[in-house]
């Protein structure tokens, strides 16, 4: 795994617009091959100035997967306008360092629960499932017994009832990740009449969704 790593120099003036349009920007790197998990940082010291942090599997999965690919000139829509100037993006590979307890596995939980999420909202199905373990239980509390039992029955119910619906989107509304579990609250649209709101809790298991718990209001 790399470590890509941008310092943005933003416009005078335009932080908060640019903070809103990387928050709609993350969505599409989420999604990418190769992509780890990343974090946006904003300077205390100097108004403007941000850290762009995203993990790759390779420099190639940056370089050459995200920067030759179509949803790459959607992110330079969005982001590239409020730089000044342009920045110097390197990339890093870790030689020490001593993690948090449970950052491996929470860093490992987040970032499938991003790639799944983005999968979700581009309906992208070979991308969302990929996010899954074959084995897959998707459960609907107080049922006790899974909804949906195995990535083929997984893959046949978000093809037709989910992926086939043109205003489909998960808003996200708030995120709490504990060690290898991730919890989601959502505000979901174009499954019912009006929006609804759920919460779902992914566990993880070796960087793949094994279990969801879907809780809808």
């Amino acid at each position: 795994m790399i470590l890509e790593s941008a310092p943005l120099q933003v416009k005078p003036g335009q932080s908060a617009a640019f903070e809103a349009a990387f928050g709609e920007a993350e969505r599409i790197i989420a999604a990418m091959p190769g992509y780890r998990s990343h974090e946006l940082q904003r300077c205390l010291e100097r108004e403007g100035h941000y850290l762009l942090l995203v993990r790759w599997d390779s420099v190639a999965a940056h370089e050459v997967g995200f920067r030759q690919s179509a949803p790459y000139q959607e992110w330079k829509r969005l982001l590239h306008h409020f730089y000044d100037p342009f920045p110097t993006v390197l990339h890093y590979e870790k030689i020490a360092g001593i993690p948090a307890p449970d950052e491996p596995v929470s860093r490992s939980a987040l970032a499938v629960a991003e790639r799944q999420l983005a999968a979700y909202n581009a309906r992208d199905l070979e991308a969302f499932a990929a996010c899954f373990a074959d084995d897959v239980a998707v459960y609907r509390p107080p049922a006790p017994e899974p909804a949906i039992s195995g990535i083929a029955a997984l893959r046949e119910f978000y093809a037709k009832e989910r992926f086939s619906k043109p205003g489909l989107h998960a808003e996200l509304l708030g995120r709490i990740v504990m060690g290898a579990r991730v919890f989601d609250h959502e505000r979901i649209h174009g499954v019912r009449e009006s929006p609804f709101e759920m919460t779902v809790a992914y566990d993880v298991e070796g960087g793949i969704i094994r279990r969801v718990y879907g809780f809808a209001g």
